[in-house]
């Protein structure tokens, strides 16, 4: 043949193999690249898979904020990447008249809380605990807003969707003043006074052991939520000594709101090894962190697997190759 003929490049597809049955059967960067390849979805993840994304995610968060300079860097990265201008929306901050107790309750948000359908009862190893919380007695009285003070000052309102790829309002929201003497009372419910025995990776194992219901959703829903408030708001610093009631917190919020049927309150703080005081407590905080806004599009998830290959570059780039 005197014409040279082209074959078309194939396109890369998912190799089928065996489910991942644990964290450690995942390769992370192998999974990062068939995100940012379009090969992986929200819809198309394994368990495991998202649970593996939420515990990198969530370690990558972490040495970032040990980094602060860096998490500042990446920080305004993804929000240029939103057309938001950090220095600009600084000196544009709004401020709400403290004078006025409606004005200053217009933004705060809570639901009706919801109640929990039964559930098979599971059986848990007791001896887990994360019960050793900073104690109020090392807190000046006049420091601490309790949730219930804040659950009493607060309006009924719906839970909102939110659109992750429009943020400047919510951006703005964070900015208040008001808003963030709050958050920062409120994050003292997820402080331990020392990490906890159990890793991330064995605390999500616990996790998904003895709450096998937890859909990939949630667990997704979940790391967007904790990015978002880590590292696009700068609202939360998270460390060992939080992370992993911040993680019991977002994945019961999330299953609350996008599952059918959900484990018993009980039987949840139990698996988390907290009481159930502590468990109500961190999930009205976390609630409150969040503005009561919880719940976002099948855009936004696989928005998000995006910002998590980003995070992975940034970090590896930046962090663990330095090392």
């Amino acid at each position: 043949m005197s014409e040279n003929l082209e074959l078309p490049l194939k396109i890369h597809q998912e190799t089928f193999t065996d489910e991942p049955k644990e964290i450690n059967d995942v390769n992370i960067h192998d999974l990062a690249i068939n995100i940012g390849d379009n090969v992986k979805d929200i819809n198309s993840l394994h368990l495991v898979e998202a649970i593996a994304i939420l515990l990198h995610s969530l370690e990558d968060i972490i040495k970032l904020n040990d980094h602060g300079d860096l998490l500042q860097q990446f920080r305004r990265q993804q929000l240029k990447k939103r057309n938001i201008d950090l220095d600009h929306h600084r000196q544009q901050s709004i401020t709400i008249d403290s004078s006025s107790s409606e004005d200053s309750t217009t933004d705060i948000r809570k639901p009706t809380p919801p109640n929990s359908p039964p559930a098979k009862v599971l059986k848990v190893d007791n001896d887990f605990a994360l019960k050793e919380r900073t104690p109020d007695s090392l807190i000046e009285e006049h420091d601490l807003i309790t949730i219930e003070q804040l659950l009493q000052s607060t309006n009924i309102d719906d839970i909102n969707t939110i659109d992750f790829d429009d943020i400047t309002e919510e951006y703005q929201y964070y900015q208040n003043m008001k808003i963030v003497e709050q958050n920062q009372h409120v994050i003292k419910n997820f402080n331990l006074i020392q990490p906890p025995d159990l890793s991330i990776e064995q605390f999500l194992n616990r996790i998904k052991t003895y709450s096998p219901s937890t859909s990939v959703s949630c667990y997704i829903h979940a790391t967007l939520l904790i990015f978002k408030l880590s590292v696009l708001h700068d609202v939360l610093p998270l460390t060992l000594c939080n992370v992993h009631r911040i993680i019991l917190a977002s994945i019961r919020c999330s299953t609350k709101k996008l599952e059918d049927i959900y484990q018993k309150q009980k039987t949840f703080a139990t698996v988390g090894g907290v009481t159930l005081k502590d468990l109500y407590r961190i999930e009205v905080g976390f609630l409150f962190l969040c503005n009561f806004r919880l719940v976002v599009g099948e855009d936004s998830l696989n928005n998000y697997l995006k910002e998590f290959t980003d995070l992975r570059d940034f970090v590896k780039r930046n962090i663990d190759d330095v090392k």
